[in-house]
């Protein structure tokens, strides 16, 4: 039984193909993205969704404060003019004859005098505001002393025989009540004319100011002005997609885009929008502004608190804007629409970049796995030359190449050093043994001639030696310096070159002293190197235009210039320069250009230097096209 399940599972195997790394890939990036978008996109149109709605009711109430501002601006406006008027000499020499019919101060003004000056003023104010309907004086007992009523944008003085009393008015009886000062402005109603509604509707606001007798506070006037408000009101009509809607603050209500539920306290007296709407009537009481939104109509209700009658703050108004939702969710669902078409493009999009993406990604790395297995079966010059991204793909398709470079080199560099141990054998069979020869035949001419005594010659031969074995020391000593530069394993570490050239100059110090020699160093890069080798570089290079110098004191500038990516590096002299003839030559070991009569050493600094480089992965050579005198060596370092 086991051998057969075993059977079965290696049959399934086989008929279920392993998913590659492309479409592992794929499915990934549609897993890791696809999701996540859908998700934040959802949150992001909810996001959208509240700071819109936030933005259109903070629009909305914007527009209901500055609707309540008019009429905060219409009250104060009109208190501060019949504060005004109380100050008029008219008013207060109408009230000063009041009884008696001669002014007591002047001796001469009457008191009808005093009632056409007031009269005259009355008109002035009312031909200047087209808000004002009225503008009387009433005594203390409710009798007009004057009016003045505007006529068809006219003002016009009502004659003495039709002025009325007023005794019966809200407005009047509340307002000699007051105290000095205070001003009683009643709610917006409909104008009454003889005991009857006017007809067409006027709706106004009586403003009532109190005067009083300097020295008898019985005796008072009382000025009363009658503002239209047919204006303000007509503006709340004007809102679209809204209705407007203002109440007084028993829920009564004064203006409503229906006309049959306006001036529900003289007319239409069975509408009460409290009744309607019983839920806002605490909502208002607690807030002088706000919004509220009423999920069984589904509808937005906006309201403002305007209080007008400053001596009884008891009455107020409510400005009221019913917007149903449809009207806020409507450029919503545009968005909603839009978001689901931004969604349905991204998810293709999406699939058509995950699928770009994982064959950017999964083809490099197949064809460095292939690349890695041809080398394993032997090939050696094979190199990744479709990936040219700059991505870490090509970073280690770059690496690749460079690894196989390195395989190669190391192999060139072994056949190298192989070729280079067979000339340093020649050079120890021929070049060494030189001075070992010259120091056994002098040495046995010296024994020779010394036969018991010293001789001007025999301290000659003495000196031969001398100059042999140093010779020979300072060639084994260069010779295992050039060793040291292609055996010793590299540690690059990251440096500032302008560091390591002050440390290659500290060694020179002294030479550079004696020599008066001056050395420009430009900007220089930090970049990853060896650094005893590079320190050793720079001192051989300094050291040579030092050496190979004309009368004049040396002049060397070192110089840096990034060419895409490589620095090339210049060490620039004055000395007596090299031709062109001798460029490659210069840089083989033991390669001298002078005798050592004439400049010292042993002909494998540059040698040294090009070892350096290359080991660096750089290139050294002797710049030919320079047109100055001197030497400029250059070399490129990664």
């Amino acid at each position: 039984m086991s051998e057969t399940n075993t059977k079965s599972q290696s049959r399934s195997a086989r008929r279920i193909p392993a998913l590659n790394l492309q479409t592992k890939l794929v499915l990934l990036f549609l897993i890791f993205t696809i999701i996540p978008m859908v998700l934040s996109g959802y949150l992001f149109f909810q996001h959208q969704k509240q700071h819109l709605l936030q933005l259109m009711i903070r629009e909305r109430e914007a527009h209901i404060h500055q609707q309540a501002t008019q009429f905060s601006i219409l009250i104060d406006d009109t208190i501060s003019q019949m504060t005004i008027l109380a100050q008029l000499p008219a008013m207060q020499g109408l009230i000063r004859t009041r009884i008696d019919t001669i002014d007591p101060e002047d001796g001469s003004s009457r008191n009808i005098d005093w009632r056409d000056r007031l009269a005259t003023s009355l008109t002035a104010l009312v031909k200047t505001n087209p808000l004002i309907l009225q503008a009387r004086v009433l005594d203390e007992r409710g009798q007009e002393i004057v009016r003045v009523n505007a006529v068809d944008g006219q003002a016009a003085r009502v004659p003495e025989h039709e002025l009325q009393n007023k005794n019966g008015r809200e407005y009047f009886r509340k307002s000699v009540l007051l105290s000095p000062g205070q001003v009683y402005v009643s709610p917006i109603d409909l104008n009454v004319e003889n005991g009857e509604i006017e007809i067409p509707y006027v709706p106004v606001m009586r403003f009532a100011l109190p005067v009083h007798h300097a020295r008898d506070d019985v005796r008072k006037s009382i000025i009363v002005l009658n503002m239209a408000m047919q204006n303000l009101l007509d503006q709340l009509e004007q809102q679209e997609n809204s209705s407007n809607i203002l109440i007084h603050e028993n829920g009564t209500s004064i203006f409503h885009p229906d006309p049959n539920k306006r001036f529900s306290r003289q007319i239409n007296q069975g509408y009460n929008f409290f009744k309607e709407h019983p839920e806002l009537k605490p909502i208002l009481q607690q807030s002088d502004d706000g919004s509220y939104r009423d999920a069984v109509l589904k509808q937005y209700i906006i309201w403002k608190k305007i209080e007008y009658n400053h001596s009884d703050q008891t009455h107020y108004f409510y400005l009221i804007s019913v917007v149903p939702e449809s009207i806020f969710l409507g450029p919503l669902s545009q968005i909603k629409h839009s978001f689901i078409q931004i969604i349905i493009l991204l998810f293709l999009l999406m699939i058509i970049a995950s699928i770009v993406i994982a064959r950017t990604v999964a083809q490099p790395i197949t064809r460095i796995a292939d690349a890695s297995r041809r080398i394993t079966h032997g090939e050696r010059n094979v190199k990744i030359t479709e990936i040219k991204s700059s991505d870490e793909l090509g970073e280690l398709a770059m690496a690749f190449n460079q690894m196989v470079d390195s395989r190669n080199a190391f192999e060139a560099d072994l056949q190298r050093s192989n070729h280079e141990l067979e000339q340093f054998a020649a050079v120890a069979s021929h070049d060494l043994q030189e001075p070992l020869r010259k120091i056994t035949s002098f040495s046995q001419l010296l024994s020779q001639q010394l036969d018991g005594q010293t001789n001007t010659e025999s301290i000659e031969y003495l000196d031969y030696i001398v100059d042999g074995a140093t010779r020979m020391r300072a060639l084994i000593h260069d010779l295992l310096q050039y060793a040291r530069t292609g055996r010793q394993e590299l540690r690059l570490e990251k440096h500032h070159l302008h560091q390591i050239v002050r440390e290659a100059m500290d060694n020179l110090q002294m030479v550079i002293d004696e020599t008066q020699t001056q050395i420009v160093i430009d900007a220089l890069p930090t970049l990853y190197v060896h650094r005893p080798f590079i320190v050793q570089l720079f001192q051989n290079l300094i050291a040579n235009g030092i050496k190979y110098r004309r009368a004049n004191p040396p002049r060397i500038h070192i110089m840096a210039q990034n060419q895409k990516g490589t620095w090339v590096f210049s060490i620039k002299d004055n000395g007596i320069g090299i031709a062109s003839e001798y460029a490659e030559d210069i840089f083989k070991i033991f390669k001298r250009l002078h005798s050592r009569v004439e400049y010292e050493g042993t002909g494998i600094g540059l040698a040294v230097c090009q070892r350096i480089v290359e080991r660096h992965g750089g290139t050294i050579w002797l710049d030919t096209d320079s047109k100055d005198s001197g030497t400029t060596i250059c070399f490129t370092l990664a």
